[in-house]
């Protein structure tokens, strides 16, 4: 057995290592598995653009046209 091997085999036998590694497990993937729901719409409710946006848009790249000269 490899010396590695063998002091990770110690520090496993304390119950403190194993709750701390679990903790690290669930926080590495809770964040990803959030992002990822997140990303895929839910618990974010899309409205869809209305014509006032579109006209706004509009409006803006217009104010934005004569400053350029």
């Amino acid at each position: 057995m490899t010396l590695l091997a063998w002091e990770l085999k110690k520090l496993l036998k304390h119950r403190l290592t194993r709750v701390l590694l679990g903790l690290c497990l669930v926080l590495v993937t809770a964040e990803p598995l959030a992002l990822g729901f997140a990303n895929l719409g839910f618990g974010t409710e899309v409205a869809s653009p209305t014509w006032e946006s579109r006209a706004r848009v509009v409006q803006a790249t217009a104010d934005a046209a004569a400053w350029h000269g």
